[in-house]
């Protein structure tokens, strides 16, 4: 004697009166189909998922690149990444199952790497030199040398770089 016979309904009957929908329902998953992260990350995670289903799906992450960075939290409903995964593409599925049925959700993570950036230095100028002064690099540059005036005279002169 069973449930269906007693209820009078087919249980694959989708009226809205069926007293068995509800009983039974296909899984469905939505949440983040994407996550960029940039090289040097921290542990992250994902936004929660939304899963439906009865009975309670199973979900499971198929196609995985890294299965030990790259790990479904069942208790949160978020993808949690590890920190260290190199820059890159990582493209995988999210799968929800249960005895009604199956479904998937497709997710990449982009791991951006860090762009560096470059200083452009100039090499130091060198102050005007004028033309008329010889400085002698033997000698200290304040030193006094003597200086001949055009009248003939000779006097001391400071001579600084």
């Amino acid at each position: 004697y069973s449930l269906s016979s007693r209820l009078g309904w087919d249980p694959t009957d989708w009226h809205q009166d069926n007293p068995y929908l509800g009983l039974l329902r296909a899984p469905t998953i939505s949440g983040d189909k994407t996550l960029t992260l940039a090289e040097g990350y921290k542990k992250t995670s994902t936004g929660a998922y939304t899963v439906t289903g009865n009975p309670s799906p199973e979900i499971s992450i198929t196609n995985n690149p890294d299965s030990k960075k790259i790990v479904w939290n069942n208790t949160s409903k978020k993808i949690d990444v590890a920190a260290g995964l190199a820059p890159g593409k990582y493209e995988f599925s999210l799968k929800v199952s249960n005895s009604v049925g199956n479904s998937t959700l497709k997710f990449t993570l982009i791991v951006e790497a860090k762009v560096e950036e470059t200083t452009v230095t100039e090499p130091p100028t060198e102050p005007p030199t004028d033309p008329t002064v010889t400085i002698d690099p033997t000698t200290d540059p304040t030193s006094v040398e003597p200086v001949e005036t055009t009248s003939g005279e000779t006097i001391a002169e400071t001579v600084e770089p």
